[in-house]
């Protein structure tokens, strides 16, 4: 009788921890990581000898965030709402480059400083965006998408547009989706010049008028520079790859014909948020009731 009375209660032992389990699992904090990306582009894919794709639309993921700016104020105050503030208040109303997240770090905090530095003093690879930002990441989910764009005007003017996204499940992963497009202002001005001078042709009042503007078509497939004056994209090459990362010492490397990424998750322990000092009383004066208007001592 008493060895039966054991079997039956064993699984109901099991059935009563399973809610103690949940609640353990719940309670776990969140991992936060620091993650470094470096994406360089192959400088001999430039000269032809790759059979680049043709040129294809592309978009990014509508709910992809922008990492912000350190020093973007979080309030937004005006310039002189910020001098007037004190030392410390100053520093409050910007972000808190080791606690808060998606906010972009600077350089000398990039864990990959140093290859970034490698790779852009070798002839054959040009570096064209560096990013690094603290994040937390819980078990079985996914962050948003991290917005990419790097302009650039050294040399050939290009465009690297993207996302990355980092997740965990049994693993941490990494989906990167980039796309680097050659950009050309001279093609553009002949496709304009064209579809100027077959506007004119069919109407001569617009060559009187030198301000008119020219149309454009929309089978062109145009991106605007940061000034604004729009481009022609020449030719553009995706690469799209999901990276599982069983290690997170190791550094995480992308290979294509045109574009190359390196890819870092470091552990990261958020620091306390700091104590403030303790005041001496002695050194304070009492303070005196009655200074604020509004205080009705009476009621």
């Amino acid at each position: 009788m008493i060895r039966k009375f054991k079997i039956i209660l064993k699984p109901l032992l099991l059935l009563a921890a399973l809610p103690a389990i949940s609640h353990a699992r719940d309670a776990e904090p969140q991992r936060w990581f620091q993650a470094d990306m470096v994406v360089f582009v192959n400088q001999s894919s430039m000269n032809g000898a790759e059979q680049w794709p043709k040129i294809s639309p592309h978009t990014i993921p509508a709910n992809a965030i922008k990492l912000r700016s350190p020093d973007a104020p979080n309030s937004a105050p005006g310039i002189n709402d910020l001098l007037s503030l004190h030392k410390q208040d100053r520093e409050n109303a910007f972000p808190d480059l080791e606690r808060e997240a998606f906010v972009s770090l600077p350089r000398e905090a990039h864990v990959l400083l140093k290859q970034g530095n490698t790779i852009d003093a070798a002839s054959d690879y040009k570096v064209i965006s560096r990013m690094a930002w603290i994040m937390p990441l819980e078990d079985d989910s996914r962050s948003k998408p991290i917005k990419i764009r790097a302009y650039s005007n050294t040399g050939k003017p290009s465009l690297l547009e993207g996302s990355i996204s980092i997740s965990s499940s049994r693993f941490l992963h990494a989906d990167v989706n980039l796309w680097y497009s050659e950009l050309s202002r001279e093609a553009l001005s002949d496709q304009l010049m064209s579809v100027t001078n077959d506007a004119d042709s069919e109407n001569p009042q617009r060559m009187v008028n030198s301000k008119a503007k020219p149309d454009i078509r929309r089978d062109l497939q145009l991106v605007m520079d940061p000034s604004g004056t729009p481009m022609k994209i020449t030719r553009n090459f995706q690469l799209r790859e999901s990276r599982r990362i069983r290690n997170t010492r190791q550094i995480q490397y992308l290979d294509s014909p045109v574009l190359g990424v390196l890819i870092k998750l470091t552990p990261y322990d958020v620091p306390e948020v700091p104590l403030l000092p303790e005041i001496e009383s002695s050194r304070q004066p009492e303070p005196i009731l009655g200074l604020l208007p509004g205080l009705n001592l009476e009621g």
